[in-house]
């Protein structure tokens, strides 16, 4: 028997298809933050830097690239509760949210699911995933309904915006009362998709984080933190590897683009980088880029929305 979730979600066969379609109402302008993970987050005492936002929320974020799955374990608990616990103590009036980031299709065990919940356990959150994101609706219905949120947490539904039938499973997820979406980022250029499913999830009263797996588009330099401002609630970095001996590069407040220094370069940042050795210029580059998307996303609230 099918739940009140999937009956009330899946109308018609041409829901999906309807809803999409529809003229999406006027956006309302989203205030957006864009928050430290925790890897951004250990840079800031190592470069010696400070920033004017006090940050009242950590993403730990955990990658599994390359379905590397098989390191979830009772070990990889164990190190999930060791990174809390460190930032709780570190920054005991800060919420700790936990992630994993899976690989773009990865299919997920039972048992590592609830390994993945049990690593939760003294984060601020608890997440939701899909065993598999090209899993039937019914599938994820029936998956939803049994899972054990853990009481006295926010619940977090996480999906990947490649995922199957992803506007039905949002709608069912509304349906079960889940306010907190964070969706794992991809197709970064398709505007429409991203801008109707964001503003689903604010029209129903939620909140939306994005979990970008890239920092900017490899020809343009744009950071894609830019694609969201206005329409998430959070955006975050996922955790990708810096390039040894890459060229650092340095996001221009204006239009949120990467340049090298030669173009950015202005008496404050020449002043910041004269304290900064060489060697943890990346790693400024890292904080400096949050704190100008969060003077560019603040900005953003004075213009006209498109």
């Amino acid at each position: 028997m099918e739940s009140k979730g999937i009956k009330e979600a899946v109308a018609t066969p041409q829901t999906q298809k309807e809803e999409q379609g529809k003229p999406v109402q006027k956006q309302k302008k989203t205030k957006t933050e864009v928050f430290l993970n925790e890897l951004e987050a250990s840079y800031l005492e190592e470069v010696g830097v400070q920033m004017s936002k006090d940050f009242d929320k950590i993403f730990c974020v955990e990658n599994f690239a390359k379905k590397k799955t098989a390191r979830i374990d009772s070990d990889f608990v164990k190190e999930v509760d060791r990174i809390i616990n460190f930032w709780k103590q570190k920054k005991p009036k800060a919420k700790i949210i936990h992630i994993c980031q899976f690989n773009k299709g990865t299919q997920k065990s039972k048992a590592q699911l609830t390994l993945v919940r049990q690593a939760h356990t003294k984060a601020d959150n608890c997440c939701f995933y899909e065993a598999n994101p090209y899993q039937s609706v019914s599938e994820f219905d029936a998956q939803l309904k049994s899972y054990p949120f853990t009481k006295g947490k926010e619940k977090y539904v996480v999906l990947e915006i490649e995922a199957s039938d992803l506007w039905l499973k949002l709608s069912i997820a509304q349906q079960f009362k889940i306010e907190n979406f964070i969706f794992i980022a991809g197709e970064y250029g398709d505007v429409k998709k991203w801008g109707d499913l964001l503003n689903k999830v604010r029209q129903e009263g939620g909140k939306s984080t994005v979990l970008l797996t890239k920092r900017y588009h490899i020809t343009t330099k744009e950071s894609y933190i830019k694609n969201f401002v206005g329409k998430a609630d959070e955006v975050v970095h996922g955790k990708f590897p810096g390039f040894v001996g890459a060229k650092v590069l340095f996001l221009d407040k204006k239009d949120l683009v990467y340049k090298t220094l030669a173009r950015v370069t202005n008496q404050a940042l020449e002043s910041k980088l004269a304290l900064i050795r060489k060697d943890l210029w990346y790693k400024f580059s890292r904080l400096d880029a949050i704190e100008k998307a969060n003077i560019f996303a603040k900005s953003y609230v004075s213009k006209k929305v498109v």
